[in-house]
């Protein structure tokens, strides 16, 4: 290695983007805002304050606040499956003809909301776009650990 790529080579540091996770190397001897290499945010080694003060509360919906709260009076709700599992209930995942009926319901009720609300027919094609790109990273990544961990005898009892 030449003498002057081992001074670079000092002189640069890595950053992590606050907003993608992308490991990034800054050179300091440039001057100006270093940028993401992923999402071409600004990089900066301080900790994200946007949302420091944001409160929970503030930003679960309160119909499911409510929900949830209605789920907690009810007496044992929280040990309720144990409790049917422990019994001998056996759960059983629906049928592929139900989820397939249920898909196609869903499907129809999209058409139904695209013919009747303008900003569903605007905002619908981009938001299934990006769940139809995300189902490619979930079914190699997400779909395979979860498979996984839920038949993983190593974490039971820890």
């Amino acid at each position: 290695m030449a003498e002057n790529e081992e001074t670079a080579l000092e002189k640069s540091k890595s950053i992590r983007c606050r907003y993608c996770g992308q490991r990034n190397q800054v050179h300091a001897e440039k001057n100006g805002e270093a940028r993401c290499g992923r999402c071409r945010l600004l990089l900066s080694e301080e900790p994200h304050k946007k949302f420091a003060a944001l409160d929970k509360d503030q930003y679960i919906h309160p119909s499911d606040s409510r929900a949830l709260n209605a789920l907690r009076k009810i007496p044992g709700i929280d040990t309720a499956l144990k409790k049917l599992l422990a019994g001998g209930t056996k759960l059983r995942p629906f049928p592929k003809s139900v989820l397939e009926a249920a898909e196609k319901a869903s499907y129809e009720l999209y058409e139904e909301l695209g013919a009747k609300s303008a900003h569903w027919k605007r905002m619908y094609p981009g938001w299934k776009k990006f769940r139809d790109d995300q189902f490619l990273w979930f079914r190699v990544a997400e779909s395979t650990y979860d498979n996984y961990a839920f038949y993983s005898k190593l974490g039971e009892g820890k």
